[in-house]
């Protein structure tokens, strides 16, 4: 599983014993940021995601965790691939999970 490091502003591979904050958005039809096997090597990269044109909705929820002095966040958009067919599968079903081990979850309801 991949979670938004806040602290290096990049994804990251879950550490162990993860604690984690998830994020509930509806995505809307602008066009945003995804992750794919294309940037995947780029959004790990410490930073990456300061150089990317990310929505406010996630940008305040990466805002909230880092003030709350919480590391890590998981949305949809950036911690699945969304261009992996077999990692999209495997995510969604177990995103009851994903939601239900989050130390809590933010939603934006607009």
């Amino acid at each position: 599983m991949f979670v938004i490091d806040i602290e290096h502003r990049c994804i990251a591979s879950t550490p162990p014993n993860c604690r984690y904050v998830a994020l509930s958005y509806v995505w809307g039809k602008v066009e945003m940021l995804k992750h794919t096997c294309a940037n995947s090597t780029f959004l790990r990269t410490p930073d990456s995601l300061c150089k990317s044109d990310l929505p406010t909705t996630i940008r305040d929820a990466m805002s909230l965790v880092e003030n709350m002095g919480e590391k890590y966040l998981w949305v949809d958009a950036l911690c699945i691939i969304q261009d992996s067919l077999m990692m999209q599968q495997t995510q969604i079903a177990k995103m009851d999970q994903i939601y239900a081990k989050a130390l809590f979850t933010i939603v934006a309801a607009t």
